[in-house]
């Protein structure tokens, strides 16, 4: 007992191989930006000398204490001290994995094979090509909508949704090697892509965390360089279908729409959310944001006064707000209407000969794995929204 006691009382050491950088590179000034492994801290200069103080073993937290007055002159009472250090995270005095989003993951390309996918990539974050494939990708997106009302002629039902969804995964997985580009582009590390669970979606991911030590416009471009580089293969698919039009390229096209629209959604932690939380350089954005929304709830009611109010933040939550509302527009046309074809299409096969009885299992069961989605995406939603109900 009193070994344990005593070892209670000696102050942890620093693992060897945290990293301090200058908060200033990343934006935040006044802060050290620690790295352990694939964990990221902001701290603040006093926090920050007291842990490169214990880079070294110390024999109790009285010889801890003294240090810290003899170098930096804080005086900090020794149970005031242990109550710090027992704060801290215990990843910066053990190895530890990041804790994992997602349900189940497994990384299937290494940190040096994505880069030597992701490098020819990186030549394509720089301005003049940014701009020219944006006006690319918006005037082919304006005639592919002003053709599609004049094809009366295409079919659903002749639709390969097979080789539409494996077009629209292919597209996904250029969406993560977008985001190892960019963070390659601008000099910091990335860990390979894989694919996981998280909530109910099953998603590809990339591990970029070191875009924390990357200046705030440069995180931006890593937050945002999936769909710019999935932007581009959604043009080429849509050059293709000016082409020859294809019932199925067209279903592609429109998975991959809706993918990208889904990525931008900051009411999960998707792309959406770091680009708006790096932006605004506003971290824990969704209690950020819930804190500014009942500041103008409160204007409105006549609670408070409007003076005084964060402008960026008010700013954030207009953009949040209308992110949100095309993501939740966005899922219900979606699922309605993928819902509806498959109803269709089942309807058309019920109705035929018999010699369609598998393929009619197959549109029947994507109509139970849709219904199944949407009822939990409902409960899911509920739940996140009912932290609002104290406004």
């Amino acid at each position: 007992m009193n070994s344990i006691e005593n070892k209670a009382l000696i102050p942890p050491r620093l693992r060897d191989d945290v990293q301090f950088f200058s908060g200033e590179t990343s934006g935040h000034l006044g802060k050290t930006l620690v790295v352990a492994g694939q964990r990221y801290f902001l701290v603040d200069a006093m926090t920050s000398q007291l842990l490169q103080s214990m880079r070294i073993e110390w024999g109790d937290y009285r010889e801890l204490s003294q240090h810290l007055v003899k170098e930096y002159d804080l005086i900090c009472d020794i149970e005031s001290l242990q109550l710090q250090i027992s704060a801290f995270p215990s990843s910066l005095f053990s190895k530890q994995e990041p804790r994992n989003p997602f349900i189940l993951s497994w990384r299937f390309l290494s940190g040096p094979a994505v880069q030597v996918l992701a490098r020819p990539l990186a030549m394509l974050f720089s301005w003049p090509l940014f701009f020219i494939t944006l006006a690319v990708f918006l005037s082919s997106t304006l005639i592919l909508f002003w053709c599609l009302p004049q094809l009366t002629h295409l079919n659903w039902a002749e639709a390969a949704w097979g080789q539409a969804f494996a077009l629209s995964l292919i597209g996904t997985l250029i969406h993560e090697l977008g985001h190892c580009a960019a963070i390659a582009r601008f000099g910091a590390r990335q860990n390979g892509i894989g694919v996981g669970l998280y909530w109910i979606f099953p998603t590809f991911y990339a591990e970029v965390h070191d875009a924390w030590r990357l200046p705030r416009w440069q995180r931006v471009a890593v937050d945002g360089g999936g769909i710019y580089v999935q932007a581009i293969f959604v043009s080429v698919l849509i050059f293709l279908f000016l082409l020859e039009p294809n019932p199925t390229i067209v279903l592609a096209i429109w998975l991959s729409f809706t993918m990208m629209l889904n990525t931008l959604n900051p009411v999960m932690k998707f792309d959406g959310y770091w680009l708006l939380s790096d932006a605004l350089q506003v971290h824990n954005l969704h209690s950020q944001m819930k804190r500014i929304a009942t500041q103008w709830l409160d204007v409105f009611l006549g609670r408070r006064s409007y003076r005084g109010m964060s402008v960026s933040l008010s700013i954030g939550l207009v953009i949040f707000l209308l992110l949100a509302f095309v993501f939740l527009s966005n899922m219900f046309v979606f699922y309605g209407k993928t819902l509806g074809i498959q109803i269709a299409i089942s309807e058309m096969l019920f109705s035929s000969h018999a010699s369609n009885f598998w393929p009619l299992i197959g549109h029947l069961f994507v109509v139970l794995v849709l219904l199944v989605l949407g009822l939990i995406n409902a409960c899911k939603l509920a739940a996140s929204l009912s932290s609002f109900r104290s406004l």
